[in-house]
């Protein structure tokens, strides 16, 4: 053998590479064949040498995608959240290792990616003949990438073959916000009940309803009008061995922040903490002393999926005709119990994150600063407020074109 070339017969070549000390501190040597000329062969161990001294040589190996995703995943486990590490598990367990598990670690390409999210969009959704939506697609390839992208940083693989695939764009949901009179009757309805206080909170304050089914007495301050949102309550998707349901954490982007409240808010709060009071003292030790705000039964805290589905119902109600008086429904923009005359329904498809929308447009249509509305609902950054909220805010573009026109008027004007 020369020069780390061996020849096997004819037009035969074996090449070993000199791959570096294993797990247990031995070495470990690389083999690989070549069926052509010696000069064939010598051109590939050069390039794999190079490879070597670039920190791109990639030792062969038979592991399959399944084992090492679940190696993965527990890695993975003590590095984020327990609701976000149950995302990623689902996104995997469900779809992602059924279909590509069983493929070499080493041997998935592009183009198996690409098939693959192809064939999803194919995949039945959550309604009846409804196909999975490209947002879903493209939650599972990025949880692939982030694994494959561990793999190249363990030297399983020479790059990550989910950065040159394409999932399908992810369309962002139109947001659906509400006007000041549409607020305000919302905001009518919630007023006084118990059980729509997060909806009368979500739409004044702009908090998430897990921050708010969260909050505590001894976040608020009455007095001086201050909330301050310090964690938010999780859900799992599956129920564990924990005797509770539910979990805190901090709030999303890890931020703290205190949101000022004002007179009908604070007016609100004192009501329902007598309320609370009188409940918890007819329950008496039974009471859960947990020092919620928004309680369900005992002062356990409340599930989103309840708030939701209550806040669903009161949708239902808002969307009556005005026309009938509330005796029919609105079905496709048009009541049945009027022929079709009464008024259009201005609710429809409304979600409880909506409010935060809602609360977040109305300040900034009112001339509210970007940065203190970003502050107000905790986003990461001002830009990102800016790039959410911007095309909620029409008339903007006109008015720069004017007061550019002004500017120029009044230069004119001075010369």
């Amino acid at each position: 053998m020369a020069n780390g070339i061996q020849k096997l017969g004819p037009r035969h070549y074996k090449i070993i590479i000199e791959a570096g000390l294993d797990a247990n501190g031995k070495r470990r040597r690389e083999c690989r064949t070549v069926h052509g000329p010696r000069s064939e062969a010598m051109a590939l161990r050069a390039k794999l040498l190079a490879d070597r001294a670039k920190g791109e040589y990639v030792g062969r190996s038979d592991e399959r995608l399944e084992p090492y995703l679940r190696r993965w995943l527990e890695w993975k486990r003590p590095r984020v959240s327990g609701r976000t590490h149950e995302r990623y598990s689902s996104l995997l367990e469900s779809s992602i290792i059924p279909a590509l598990g069983s493929l070499r670690l080493q041997q998935i390409t592009p183009q198996h990616l690409d098939a693959y999210y192809s064939a999803s969009l194919e995949e039945p959704g959550q309604r009846t003949g409804s196909t999975l939506s490209p947002t879903t697609v493209r939650h599972r390839h990025v949880v692939l990438k982030m694994a494959l992208k561990r793999a190249v940083e363990l030297g399983l693989l020479p790059r990550n073959p989910a950065d040159f695939a394409e999932p399908p764009k992810a369309k962002r949901a139109r947001l659906r916000v509400l006007d000041g009179q549409e607020a305000a009757r919302i905001i009518a309805e919630a007023q006084g009940s118990s059980e729509l206080l997060p909806v009368f909170l979500a739409l004044n304050t702009g908090a998430r309803l897990g921050e708010l089914l969260a909050l505590r007495w001894s976040d608020i301050d009455l007095e001086t009008g201050a909330m301050s949102i310090r964690r938010t309550l999780v859900e799992p998707l599956k129920r564990g061995d924990s005797e509770t349901w539910y979990s805190f954490k901090e709030p999303k982007s890890d931020k703290e922040r205190t949101v000022d409240i004002t007179g009908p808010t604070v007016e609100a709060l004192r009501q329902h903490r007598a309320d609370q009071a009188a409940e918890r003292l007819a329950c008496g030790i039974a009471w859960a002393d947990l020092d919620l705000v928004i309680t369900g039964t005992g002062g356990e805290p409340v599930r989103p999926s309840a708030v939701s589905t209550g806040f669903r119902q009161l949708v239902a109600e808002l969307n009556r005709c005005g026309l009938c008086e509330g005796s029919g429904e609105l079905d496709a923009n048009r009541c049945p119990a009027c022929d079709g005359l009464g008024d259009t329904h201005r609710f429809d498809g409304l979600r409880f994150h909506d409010l935060r929308h809602s609360h977040a447009t109305i300040l900034l249509r009112s001339g509210i600063p970007p940065h203190v509305v970003s502050q107000r609902l905790g986003h990461s950054t001002v830009a990102f407020t800016l790039d959410r909220y911007a095309h909620v805010l029409p008339g903007q573009q006109m008015a720069a074109a004017e007061a550019f026109d002004a500017a120029l008027m009044g230069r004119s004007k001075m010369l």
